[in-house]
This record gives C-alpha cells, structure tokens and sequence, in this order.
C-alpha cells in the first residue's frame, strides 16, 4: 500500500540547532521527530523512524522518512555510509569463458542431483516464521527507550500504535535464528535503508540462493542489491547466487566485483568499503521468466576472515536518504558553508518524505545583480539503485560550498539549483530504478503528474520559470550505467531538419558567432570535461542523438521545451574506466565525488571570457564533425525557405544523414519510395518555451 501525501511544504530555508551531527548516531538515538512534519496518523506506516541525537537534543532536519509501505525498515549503521574508500587503487579481475562453463555446469549437477540440495529457506523479508503477527508490534509501549516522558507523549499522540525506526533496530529480531553454536547457517538480514534482498535459500553447507525484491509496485528492475550476512566461520568461503537478475549484460563479465564491508575488519584493521570476492560470474540461467526470457545469475565467494562476523554485500557504495539528509544539516551547520547553501523543500514525495531543493550561490551581493545572474540546475539520483551519482553530487555539493578560488568565483556568477536526490521514495525501499508508484521517473519528464511523479513535476516548473525570468545556462542530470566503462555524458544534437520556430540562442561569454558554433555547440561543455578530467571521463563515449526512446527524459524534455542547448545527462560506471591512467581499476568514492567536483569546476572554462580555448576547442570539434553535402544543402533550402540568409538557428548537422555516404543515403530513399506508406495521424506537440512566447506577444 502506497501512502499518499499532497501537502507541499511552501517555506523557505530552515534554520536548526547546531550540535546534530556532533554524536554518534547509534540506532537508540533516533527517536523524536519534527513538528513541522507532523502527519495525520491514518497517513503513516509502521517503517517510518525518526532521527534524534540523545547527546545534542536537536533533531535532524529532512528525517523522520518513510518507507510509504506496510514493511519494517532499520537504520543502517552509520559507519556504513560515513566510511571512506580505500586508499589503494583496486583493479578488475580477469575473467575467463570457462568460469562461466563451470558454474552452468554445478548448476546442471544441482538438478542431476536434487536429493543431494538442502533448498531450506532462511531468510524472507516479507513473512515471521512460526508467527502470525508481525515482530516490530509484539513490544508494548512500555518498554520504548524514550529519554523523557514529554518525549514518550508526544511520539505517542503523532505515532499511534506504531514503532519508531529507531526501537525497530534494536528490538527486530533476526528471521533466522541458530539453534546453537554449532550451527552455521548465514543470518541474512535486509530491513534497512536500501536494502533489498526478498529470500534467501540454502542450497547446500555454505551455498546460499538469493533473490532480490523487484521495486515496489512492479514485476522487475533487479539490479541493485543490498543486504548483510553473518554467523559466519573463519577461513570458510561461502557462495552466493544471485538469480533473479534480468538484464543481459553486465559490468561483471569484464572483471567487476561487488563491494563488501566487514564490521570486525573495519574495528580491528580500519578497512571499511572494499572490493572483494572471487569466482564473479554472470551468465544466463535456466529460470524461465513470464515473457518467455530467461532470468541471469550474478554468483560470488567471499571467505570469512573472522568468525562471527557481520558482513555487507552491495552493488555499489550506499548513499541513503539518512546520510543526504544529515549530510546536508551539516552544511546548514557549518559556518562557512551555511552562508553559501539554502536549503527549500521543494516538494513532499508519495510517502511523505522531503524532495530538497539546495541554492548556492553569494548572497551577500544587490538583489538586482542577483536578479540577473544566469542559473544552472543539477539533478541527481532519479534512479535509486544509482548511488554513484549521490556521491558525484556530495563532490559538486562539497566543492561549490568550499573556499576555493573557483568554488568562489563561480559563486560570484552563478545561482545553483540542485535537486540532490530526485526519487527518496525509491531509494529507502531499496529500489533500482522506479518510484512508488511503480515508474521510471525519468521516462515521464513530458507530462508528469503532480499526484503521482511530484518531484518531477515541481523540478521541470522549477527549470522553465528559471528560464522564462533568468535563463538557464546548464541542466546537468546525475546517473549512474550497469553495463558501460568510463564516465561519459548525453547531450541533444538538433538537426538541420528541424522546426524553425525551435530557436535555441548563443552560448553566453562566447565571442565567437552562433554561425561558426552552432552544429557543435553542445559538445563544446563535454570535451572541456574531458580536458578537464582525462583519467575518468570518456568524450569517445558520449552520445548527442536524441532517440525515440529517450523523448521523455530529463535532457531530452528540458531541451527540447526549453531550449536548453546545454541538457545533459552525466553518465558514471559502476565499474571503472577503460582508458588513461587508471584504466580497468575500480572507481572509489573519491573518484565519484572528484567528477561531481569536475563538473561544476568545468563551467568556469566553459564561460571563461578569454576566448581562446574556447576558440581552439570550437575548430578541433568542426573539423570532427565536418558538415556532410547533404546537410550543407538542407540548411540552404532552410534559409531560403525563411527569406534567404544564413540564420544560425536554421543551419546545423541533420544527425542521421551525416554519415558523408550520399551514395547510400539515395539507396535508402529510393528503397523507402518503393515500400508502401502507411498514411500516419499527425502527433500533437508541446509548444516550446520560445513558441509561446511569440504567441503571447
């Protein structure tokens, strides 16, 4: 069941006490909760938690959040999310074909030899054994560890009958619990934030089957995984198989590995994240899906280097809504950078949480110089099993709010409009890639709803009242790719073909022509990147056609209704890159968070007023990307056809006739001229921005 909230929270900036982040949020810790977030009872949910800091006796902005489902959620450690990479670089392993061979060939033998498989289920997040009532309601109100009765009364009458967050992780009990010590079946556990494993199957001693819960409200999207293991036993290795996965690629057929955090490891040797396990191996399985595919088995073997230990098994480095919303107190916190950040609620999502909305900028300056600074807007985390893009975002967010000249001058420019975390629903359910309301949030930029794609909604009013009042120079959106090396972006080419109402203007601060930059204007911003950050970002890579699949997306939308020539999508490997200096070596959080610092960094060379790279990088790119015969005569035929001259908006590279093969491109004509035409019905089109405008005036 989905809880709906349509309450939009309209104020401005907040203003809390300093001190929250000063203590050790330990789960006992979290247990009071806003006024200003108080809800009707009958909206809330019994995985909702709160987060207190018993020592400061402030409560962290943004938090309680809510999971939206019937389903109990625990906090994750801190030291989780707070840990930092390691401080060695960490390759990909080799692979080999005949891996693969071996574990079809032990799946072969499990079903050879099914008397010989224990199948006994240990783990099921959904369901209590040898219970009909749910575990996180069998404690009596009593018992809750509240600091003072007013506390206690107040959660109460807000809470009715239901437990907090952060009583849940103490009291919830494991799914499955060993009988003695002799006994060492895995405990697996996945009822925290992000977490998603669905069941667990032992299928021998030390083989475990997994399969991950589809996002919320579908039947797919398994790609994201989060969950822990412990009992376990020195020196033995366990097995796990993943076998629910849908996708046909993946970054672990060219050496990428999971990344696994061990509690007694990171307190007795200070390794915290880390990549890990041996044998990693994706192949098509025999599970047969509704659609008549085949399910795919990601399998790994991990060896226990402690015994009773606690492991974490993630995807990619976790970046939860808790640790965004007290990353971000801890701005408003800090007295430097809080006079640099405010932070707006720019909406309420579908299970009630905050969708934030950060402005960076100097406001020390005239409102009218204010007033007149062009904006530049980022996104990130649409797709909640993304985590790398929240760590590109902290980097952006770290380095626009430091004391750096370029973090300063950038603020003396510009406005910064950041939406850190675009779906919170999605990412405290665990999911890979949809909202609760079972969508992709990034395929609906067209017309989203405002009940059911909020943050989307108020995003994209948000970018088009910027840009009829103050002008958008940039819209960057961060995402994070399962089957691609290398950080890459995705831009929109406009064709020679198009509307000539479609007007997109010059690129502020260029002293070059519109006529000289048009065809590559939106590579100029990409290849400065890749000048900027050659170990990592890929310019190779990056795309600037607009497909048919992609219309709906953020870049697509924004540029297309808005006439944003600079509408990005900034693409991030979960695995690594494939060239410069640090090719086949995983990718770190600090990697992560330096491109995020790149790419606002990139904007000062980008609206430098010294002309000469800009100049430099203009002729390399022309000469890349020479104009075809054909598209030279369809930009004539369009000047002509709008009173003669050469209109730089009329003029541009038709994407998918310069190939500067006419030869084939005639074939192709006359082929499609023999072939019957299906009379299609005309598609109605959203004005763009400029349309309407000349139509009011």
């Amino acid at each position: 069941m989905v809880v709906n909230n349509e309450n939009r929270y309209s104020g401005g900036a907040k203003r809390f006490p300093e001190g929250g982040m000063d203590g050790v949020c330990s789960p006992l810790s979290h247990l009071s909760i806003s006024k200003s977030d108080k809800q009707p009872a009958s909206v809330h949910s019994p995985a909702e938690y709160c987060s207190y800091n018993v020592k400061s006796e402030t409560v962290t902005p943004g938090l309680p959040g809510r999971s939206g489902t019937g389903y109990p959620i625990c906090l994750c450690p801190p030291s989780l999310t707070r840990s930092f990479s390691p401080h060695k670089r960490e390759p990909m392993v080799d692979t080999n074909d005949q891996l693969v061979r071996d574990m079809m060939m032990h799946d072969a033998e499990r079903m050879s030899h099914p008397d010989a498989v224990v199948n006994r289920l240990v783990y099921d997040s959904h369901d209590c054994p040898g219970s009909n009532s749910q575990p996180w309601r069998t404690f009596k109100p009593e018992a809750w560890p509240f600091k003072n009765m007013k506390m206690k009364r107040d959660l109460l009458e807000q809470h009715p009958g239901e437990m907090l967050m952060g009583f849940v992780n103490k009291t919830l009990q494991p799914w499955y619990v060993p009988e003695n010590d002799s006994d060492r079946t895995l405990v697996f556990e996945s009822r925290f934030e992000s977490g998603n494993l669905r069941r667990a199957i032992q299928v021998y001693n030390t083989e475990y089957d997994l399969i991950l819960r589809p996002d919320i409200n579908t039947r797919g999207h398994t790609q994201w995984f989060f969950f822990s293991i412990s009992n376990t036993r020195k020196n033995v290795h366990y097995k796990i198989n993943i076998i629910n996965m849908q996708k046909d690629e993946s970054l672990y057929h060219i050496g990428m590995q999971p990344i696994i955090y061990s509690e007694k490891a990171a307190a007795a040797e200070g390794r915290h994240w880390h990549r890990s396990g041996h044998n990693v191996c994706y192949y098509q399985n025999n599970i047969k899906r509704k659609n008549g595919k085949f399910y795919y088995t990601l399998t790994m073997t991990f060896e226990a280097k402690h015994d009773n230990d606690t492991i974490y098994v993630a995807h990619c480095y976790p970046y939860t809504y808790s640790e965004l919303q007290k990353y971000i107190y801890g701005l408003e916190a800090d007295p430097k950078r809080s006079i640099r950040v405010k932070r707006e609620i720019l909406c309420k999502t579908l299970a009630g949480n905050n969708c934030d909305l950060l402005t960076v900028t100097n406001f020390n300056l005239h409102p009218q110089i204010l007033d007149s600074r062009k904006h530049i807007v980022i996104t990130g985390r649409v797709h909640p099993g993304e985590s790398n893009a929240s760590w590109m975002m902290r980097g952006a967010l770290e380095f626009l709010t430091g004391d750096s000249l370029e973090a300063k001058l950038l603020r003396d420019n510009f406005v910064f409009k950041i939406v850190p975390m675009l779906n919170p629903d999605g990412v405290i359910n665990g999911n890979y890639r949809c909202s609760l309301a079972g969508v992709d949030l990034n395929r609906v930029w067209h017309y989203p709803s405002k009940k059911l794609h909020p943050t989307i909604f108020y995003t994209k009013e948000m970018i088009g009242r910027l840009q009829e009042d103050h002008k958008v120079l940039l819209m960057g959106d961060f995402h994070g790719h399962s089957r691609k090396c290398n950080v890459f972006m995705y831009g929109c080419e406009r064709k020679a073909t198009d509307n000539s109402n479609f007007k997109i203007s010059g690129i502020p601060g260029f002293g070059v022509t519109d006529t000289m930059n048009f065809r590559i204007q939106e590579k100029i911003f990409p290849w400065l990147l890749k000048r900027n950050a050659p170990d990592a970002f890929s310019f190779a890579m990056s795309s600037f056609k607009v497909q048919k699949s992609k219309e709906n997306t953020a870049r697509v939308v924004c540029w297309r209704e808005f006439g944003l020539i600079n509408s990005f999508t900034l693409e991030a490997s979960f695995g690594g890159p494939s060239e410069g200096a640090n090719a086949w070596d995983h990718f770190g959080v600090k990697d992560f968070e330096g491109m995020g610092a790149k790419f606002v960094e990139t904007i000062l060379d980008f609206c430098n007023p010294d002309t000469t790279l800009i100049r430099e990088v203009c002729l390399t790119l022309e000469e890349q990307y020479p104009v075809s015969k054909h598209s030279a005569a369809l930009a004539m035929k369009m000047a002509a056809m709008n009173g003669g001259g050469t209109d730089s908006d009329d003029s541009g590279t038709d994407s998918d006739l310069d190939s500067g093969d006419e030869d084939k491109q005639q074939e192709g004509k006359k082929a499609a001229a023999r072939k019957p035409q299906a009379k299609k019905k005309p598609r109605k089109r959203r004005a763009s921005l400029v349309e309407r405008q000349s139509q009011a005036k």
